[in-house]
C-alpha cells in the first residue's frame, strides 16, 4: 500500500469548508439588490424564482451593473436581461457581503460576464452558468481600463466615468477575498460552471479552492475548446487582461505575491475540444490532490493548447492516499493501452471521460491535431501516490512536450512523461526537466515511450546538483504493456521504442548521479529501429549499487530487447569518479538479432566491485565496443568484469573490442575479476590496454578462476590481446651495475692494525632486479622466504572501504610485528655471528695470522 501522507493544510481546508458552509447558509438569505451608484442604475425585479436584472449603464459594447449584494439561492436564477449587442456585462458588488452562488446565472446573447466582489465568492454544489461568452469571477477591488478609468467595488462613485474600451486589468486590494468552488457539471443535468467552446472560464481570487467540483471550457469534440484560468493573488497586485480570439488570457508579470490554490476531492478541470484548450494555474502553494485531474484533450485537427502550472513556492500533486500499488500499475497499463479508434476506424466510446483517467495532469491527441504542451515552473515540485503527468498521442497527432523547471523535484510512485500509444503513428513528445536536485523513489518513472509505430521522444534531464534514483521491490516487465530485456519495471528514467522507425535519446547532466536498490536508466528498442543513445555527464561522481529485494539490479543501459532487429544504442559517460558495485552494471546489450551498441567512458577513476560490470554483449549479433579513458586508476575487485562477449546464447557473432587507457589497472589475482572479449562461434574480439602498470590480472588463453584477460572463441578463431605498458630499463644508465645480489668474495690482503680505521662497502642493486617482472639474476644468490606482515589477530576488523578513503569504526588493539634493519652483530655460544637490531658493542680485534703476501710487521701502540 502507498503510505498515507497527511499535511497540515488538509485540516485547515476542512475548517475552511465548514466555515464556507456556514457562510453559505447565511448568504442564501440575501438576494440581489442595486446600490444605485451608476448614472443609470441597475434594476432588479424578482418574478417567482428569477431575479431579472435590467437597465444598468451602457458605454459602447460594455454594460455596467453595480450591486449592494449579489447571491443566488438554490433553485433560483439571476438573469442579466441584456440586449444582444452587448459584448461585456461588467458587474461589481459593493455592500461588503460574500456572494453565494447556488443557483443559475444566465445572460442573453454572446456577452462576456465579469463578476467582481472583493469580499469573496462561493459557488455551491448547485451553481451553474448559461452564458454565451466568457465568465470571469474575481475578488479584485476594481477593474481597470486603458484610458486610466477604474470601475471600483471598494470606492464606488456616485457618477463614475465609465469606459467604452475593453478592460485591461484586475486591481487587487490589500486583502482580497477567497473563491470556493463546489459545483459539478455534467452533460445530463447541466450543473456546474461551464462556458461554451472558444470562451474563457476564470476564477481569480485570493485563495482559490476547488472541492469535488468540475470546471469545463468547451468539452465538445467538434468545436474549439475554451480556456480555463485559476489565479490566486495577494494584496495590492495588478493582473493584466489580454483579449484574444481564443478568449481572455491573464498575465501575472506584474504580480510579486500570490496566495494558495487547492484542487481536491476528485475535482476536474477540463478544457477539451477539437483542439485542446489552454489551462493556466498560478499561485503561491498549488496543490492537486485526492484523485483530482487537469485535462485538455484534442479530438480534431486543431493543435492543442498549453497547460501551464506556476507556483511561487511549491506545487504538490498527490493521487489517492488509499491507492494500492497494484492499482497504480493497472492505471499505467490501462492508460498506455488506450486506442483512439477501434479496428474499423470508429472512435472508441468513453476513452475521453476524465473520470475514467488516472489522477494528475493530461494533454492528449486523439486525432491529427497535436496534444498540448505541459509547462510546470516552481521552486519545489512533488508528485506522489499514483499521480500521472502525461502528454500522449493515440493517433496521428504529435504528443506534447513536458517542461518541468523546479529547484527541487521529488517523485514517488508517480509517472511523468510522453507516450505514443499502441495504435498511434504520431511522434511522442519530449521531456525536458531542469532542476537543482532530482529524486525518484518507489516506482517513480520519468519516461518517453512509444508502444506503436510513432517515434519516441527525447528525454533530457539537467540537475545542477544531484540526481538520485532509489528503487524498491521490482515488478517484472511482463506486468506492463512494454518489456525491456534484463530490466525489471522499477524506479528510473526510460526512453523505449517499440515499432517506430526512430528511437529517442536520453541525456542526463548533473554533478552527482546515484542509482541504487535496483533503479534504472535505460534507452531501448523492441523493433527494427536502432536503439536510442544514453549520454551521462556527472561532473563529480556516478555510482550504481545494490538491488531490490527481488534481485533487480541497478542498471544504466542502451539495449535492444529479445525479438528486436535494431542495433542497441550507444552509452557515453563522462564523470569524475565512477563506482559500479553490488551486481550493478553499465551496459549496451542486444538480446535480439541486432548488434550491441558501444560503451564509451571518460573518468578520473573507475572502481568495479562485488560483481559490478561494464558490458557490451550480444546474444547473436556482434558484440559492442568498450572504450575507457581513465586519468588515475581502474580497479576491479571481487568478481567484477569488463566484457564485450558475443554469442551469449551459443550463437554466431564476433566479440567486440575493448580499449583501455589508464595509468594503472589493479585487480586481485584470486578474486576472478575479468576483462573478456570472447565469442562462441564467431571470432574473439581484440583487447588493447595502454597503462604504466597492470597488477593482479594477466592475459590467458581461456577463462580461469583467477583474474583473467581473454579474447577467446569457443568454436571460432581466438582474438588478440595487446598490452602496452611502461618499460623502464635501468641497465641503460652510464654505469653498468653488477647483477649479483651479494659479492661473496673478500680480497685477501693484510690485516689491519687494531688502531687503524676500516670500512666494508659493496655497490650494486641490493638484490633488486632491473624490472619488477623479473627475478633476482644472481645464479648463486641466496633465496630467502618472504616475511609475512600479517598481524596477530584480525587487525582489519572494523575497517571498511567507502569510495577511496578508509573509515575506521573501532580502534586497532593488536599491532603487527615490525621488521627492522640490522645495525649490529654478536657472537653466540656456538661461535656463530648473529646480526642484531641493536648496535654492536663487540670490540674489534686484529687477526693473529697475517696474509701470506703480507710481510709488513705490526705496528705497536
Amino acid at each position: 500500500m502507498i503510505k498515507l501522507r497527511l499535511t497540515y493544510w488538509v485540516a485547515l481546508l476542512s475548517i475552511a469548508v465548514s466555515g464556507a458552509s456556514i457562510l453559505s447558509g447565511k448568504c442564501a438569505i440575501a438576494q440581489i439588490s442595486s446600490d444605485e451608484n451608476l448614472p443609470n442604475n441597475s434594476k432588479v425585479i424578482q418574478e417567482n424564482n428569477t431575479f431579472n436584472i435590467l437597465e444598468g449603464t451602457q458605454r459602447g459594447g460594455n454594460l455596467f451593473h453595480s450591486f449592494k449584494e449579489f447571491s443566488v439561492p438554490i433553485g433560483h436564477t439571476a438573469l442579466f436581461n441584456n440586449s444582444t449587442d452587448i459584448q461585456n456585462i461588467i458587474s461589481r458588488v459593493t455592500g461588503g457581503s460574500v456572494s453565494n452562488i447556488n443557483g443559475l446565472i444566465k445572460a442573453n446573447g454572446t456577452a462576456n460576464l465579469f463578476l467582481i466582489n472583493p469580499n469573496g465568492i462561493i459557488f455551491g454544489q448547485n451553481a451553474r452558468l448559461e452564458i454565451g461568452g466568457s465568465f470571469l469571477a474575481s475578488t479584485a477591488s476594481s477593474l481597470k481600463f486603458p484610458d486610466n478609468l477604474e470601475f471600483s467595488a471598494t470606492n464606488p462613485q456616485s457618477a463614475p466615468l465609465l469606459s467604452v474600451n475593453l478592460p485591461i486589468g484586475l486591481q487587487y486590494g490589500a486583502n482580497p477575498g477567497s473563491i470556493v468552488h463546489q459545483s459539478q457539471a455534467t452533460s445530463n443535468n447541466k450543473i456546474g460552471l461551464q462556458v461554451k467552446p472558444g470562451n474563457t472560464l476564470a476564477l481569480i481570487g485570493g485563495d482559490v479552492t476547488l472541492l469535488g467540483s468540475i470546471l469545463t471550457a468547451g468539452d465538445t469534440p467538434t468545436a474549439t475548446a475554451g480556456r480555463i484560468e485559476l489565479g490566486s493573488v495577494a494584496g495590492d497586485s495588478l493582473v493584466k487582461l489580454d483579449s484574444t480570439d481564443k478568449g481572455w488570457i491573464l498575465n501575472y508579470q506584474g504580480v510579486h505575491n500570490f496566495k494558495d490554490i487547492q484542487i481536491s476531492q476528485e475535482s476536474i478541470v477540463n478544457a477539451s475540444g477539437a483542439g485542446g484548450g489552454a489551462i493556466q494555474v498560478q499561485g503561491k502553494k498549488v496543490s492537486l490532490t485526492d484523485r483530482s485531474r487537469i485535462v485538455s484533450f484534442t479530438f480534431g485537427s486543431q493543435p492543442g493548447g498549453t497547460v501551464t502550472l506556476k507556483a511561487s513556492e511549491s506545487l504538490n500533486l498527490s493521487g489517492s492516499q488509499n491507492q494500492s500499488l497494484k492499482e497504480y500499475i493497472l492505471d499505467i497499463t490501462r492508460f498506455a493501452g488506450i486506442k483512439a479508434k477501434d479496428d474499423k476506424g470508429n472512435p472508441v466510446a468513453n476513452i475521453t471521460n476524465p473520470s475514467l483517467l488516472p489522477y494528475g495532469i493530461f494533454t492528449a491527441s486523439f486525432d491529427s491535431g497535436g496534444a498540448g504542451d505541459i509547462i510546470i515552473k516552481t521552486p519545489k515540485f512533488s508528485a506522489n501516490n499514483g499521480i500521472f503527468v502525461l502528454s500522449p498521442t493515440f493517433d496521428r497527432g504529435q504528443g506534447g512536450t513536458i517542461t518541468l523547471n523546479s529547484g527541487i523535484v521529488e517523485l514517488s510512485t508517480s509517472v511523468l512523461g510522453t507516450l505514443s500509444g499502441a495504435g498511434a503513428t504520431g511522434k511522442a513528445g519530449n521531456v525536458i526537466l531542469k532542476s537543482k536536485r532530482l529524486t525518484l523513489s518507489d516506482y517513480a518513472v520519468v519516461t518517453a515511450l512509444s508502444l506503436g509505430a510513432g517515434q519516441t521522444g527525447n528525454l533530457n534531464i539537467d540537475a545542477s546538483q544531484s540526481v538520485q534514483l532509489n528503487g524498491s521491490e521490482g515488478l517484472k516487465s511482463g506486468t506492463l504493456p512494454f518489456q525491456t530485456p534484463d530490466v525489471l519495471f522499477n524506479t528510473g528514467l526510460f526512453s523505449i521504442s517499440s515499432n517506430a522507425d526512430a528511437s529517442g535519446n536520453l541525456e542526463v547532466t548533473t554533478a552527482r548521479l546515484t542509482l541504487y536498490n535496483g533503479a534504472s536508466i535505460s534507452a531501448g528498442t523492441r523493433g527494427k529501429a536502432p536503439g536510442g543513445d544514453v549520454r551521462v555527464t556527472a561532473f563529480e561522481s556516478l555510482e550504481l549499487s545494490g538491488r531490490s529485494p527481488n534481485n533487480s539490479y541497478s542498471t544504466l543501459n542502451a539495449n535492444a530487447s529479445e525479438g528486436s532487429d535494431g542495433q542497441g544504442g550507444t552509452v557515453k559517460i563522462k564523470t569524475g569518479n565512477l563506482i559500479v558495485q553490488d551486481g550493478a552494471k553499465i551496459s549496451v546489450l542486444s538480446a535480439g538479432t541486432g548488434n550491441a551498441g558501444n560503451l564509451e567512458i571518460e573518468a578520473n577513476s573507475i572502481r568495479l566491485d562485488k560483481e559490478g560490470s561494464l558490458e557490451a554483449t550480444a546474444s547473436s549479433g556482434e558484440g559492442g565496443n568498450i572504450t575507457l579513458q581513465v586519468q588515475n586508476m581502474l580497479m576491479l575487485r571481487r568478481g567484477s568484469k569488463i566484457s564485450t562477449n558475443a554469442g551469449e546464447q551459443k550463437k554466431a557473432g564476433n566479440g567486440g573490442n575493448i580499449t583501455i587507457k589508464a595509468p594503472f589497472i589493479i585487480a586481485i589475482p584470486s578474486e576472478d575479476s575479468d576483462i573478456t572479449a570472447n565469442a562462441y562461434t564467431g571470432k574473439g574480439g581484440r583487447v588493447d590496454i595502454e597503462a604504466f602498470g597492470i597488477f593482479g590480472i594477466r592475459p590467458r588463453d581461456q577463462k580461469t578462476p583467477l583474474s583473467d584477460i581473454t579474447a577467446s572463441s569457443e568454436l571460432g578463431v581466438d582474438g588478440t590481446i595487446e598490452l602496452n605498458t611502461l618499460d623502464i630499463d635501468p641497465n641503460s644508465g652510464l654505469v653498468e651495475l653488477p647483477t649479483i645480489g651479494v659479492d661473496t668474495e673478500i680480497a685477501q690482503v693484510c690485516d689491519t692494525p687494531d688502531y687503524a680505521q676500516s670500512s666494508f662497502i659493496i655497490t650494486g642493486r641490493g638484490g633488486l632486479p632491473s624490472n619488477p617482472t623479473k627475478d633476482v639474476a644472481a645464479p648463486d644468490g641466496v633465496e630467502v622466504s618472504w616475511v609475512s606482515l600479517k598481524p596477530k589477530g584480525d587487525v582489519f576488523d572494523g575497517l571498511r572501504l567507502r569510495n577511496s578513503s578508509s573509515v575506521i569504526s573501532k580502534p586497532i588493539s593488536n599491532m603487527p610485528e615490525r621488521i627492522v634493519e640490522a645495525s649490529g652483530w654478536s657472537v653466540n655460544k656456538k661461535g656463530e655471528v648473529v646480526l642484531t637490531a641493536n648496535a654492536s658493542t663487540a670490540k674489534a680485534r686484529g687477526s693473529w695470522q697475517n696474509a701470506i703476501a703480507c710481510n709488513i710487521p705490526h705496528a705497536h701502540k
